[in-house]
């Protein structure tokens, strides 16, 4: 059993959970600026015998979250389409003052790691500020989590054929298992919903 893993799980899920349910606007914009510079760390950590992520400007990417509410909210996805092709002309201009010593693969893993964690983990605290947000916003957090516990557990017990070179650990029967898992989870949450919530 990987310990660390259960441990994160254990602890991140309520403390996550926490922050959600008690914490204001400002909260959750810092709380999930802090997550999205954690993810990108490790994410840059993966690529670092292939390449050499432009790491500062990932981290600037992921401090946005925290003041995303700042913005009014009919003019967030303005400034989002602005500021991507303003990281794409920082990343070029990297490589122009690294005098090539930053190529492009090393744009191009920057630049995937921040569409990737900081752009996506933008919507959290965009869907916790509407209506019926702290409702919605535990469908992306149960399949989330649940894809990732449902698989690990079939993943472990019943796991026989692997996945992915890629990924060596994992198993196409955690992946099956991930995805039926947490379409149940889903679905039972989607009843609690509609009955109590409507």
């Amino acid at each position: 059993m990987n310990i660390k893993r259960v441990t994160s799980a254990l602890l991140g899920f309520p403390l996550v959970a926490a922050i959600l349910i008690l914490g204001n606007t400002i909260v959750v914009d810092i709380a999930f600026a802090i997550i999205a510079a954690m993810s990108l760390h490790e994410f840059f950590n993966a690529f670092k015998a292939k390449a050499k992520p432009v790491i500062w400007i990932g981290y600037v990417a992921a401090a946005l979250i925290a003041i995303i509410h700042v913005i009014p909210k009919e003019h967030i996805l303005n400034v989002v389409s602005v500021i991507v092709p303003l990281f794409i002309f920082v990343l070029f201009l990297q490589v122009i003052l690294s005098n090539m010593k930053t190529n492009i693969k090393d744009i191009a893993v920057t630049f995937f790691g921040i569409c990737y964690i900081p752009l996506f983990l933008m919507f959290i605290p965009l869907l916790n500020g509407l209506e019926n947000g702290k409702i919605l916003i535990w469908f992306v957090l149960l399949a989330a989590w649940g894809t990732d516990i449902f698989a690990y557990i079939i993943g472990k017990t019943m796991g026989k054929h692997k996945f992915s070179k890629i990924s060596p650990n994992k198993t196409i029967e955690g992946c099956i298992g991930g995805t039926i898992g947490s379409v149940i989870l889903i679905l039972i949450y989607a009843y609690i919903c509609n009955t109590f919530f409507s």
